[in-house]
């Protein structure tokens, strides 16, 4: 009797296992293929830095954020539901697979982290993991986690 729930509980991990990675790899080619992104991405580090990692603060990071978040924001800036001239006309030529592709390159890249006074970052920690109940500004940390 055991052996035979041994054998059970072993078929149920091999089959939630078996699950699990089929997903992963549904989810990945869901959104694009980083190498062919890397190619369509070219015109972005013009503002968006090399990789993803803008010098500029006008212009988001795009290095390490979520693939599906990309896609989003291309197809919102496409649709005019963000307006923004540049990137309506960057977005406007492109496809869902060129958005999938570009998102799958920029969500693979490493982040890079800019630079700011000790006092200054405080100040912002704080605020990102309690908010200010005071001026209304829930804390980043309820929706993008204690990593950002």
């Amino acid at each position: 009797m055991l052996t035979m729930l041994k054998r059970f509980f072993f078929a149920v991990a091999l089959l939630i296992t078996a699950q699990s990675a089929s997903f992963a790899a549904e989810k990945s080619a869901a959104f694009g293929n980083a190498e062919t992104g890397k190619a369509k991405a070219a015109a972005c580090s013009g503002c968006h830095g090399m990789g993803g990692n803008s010098a500029v603060a006008a212009y988001p990071r795009l290095a390490g954020q979520s693939a599906p978040y990309i896609v989003a924001q291309l197809q919102a800036f496409k649709s005019g539901q963000r307006v923004n001239p540049i990137m309506q006309a960057q977005s406007a030529a492109l496809s869902d697979q060129d958005m999938k592709d570009i998102a799958a390159y920029f969500s693979a890249q490493k982040r890079g982290y800019g630079t700011a006074k000790a006092t200054t970052a405080k100040t912002i920690a704080k605020l990102y993991r309690n908010g200010d109940a005071q001026r209304g500004i829930p804390a980043c940390a309820a929706c993008h986690g204690q990593s950002g």
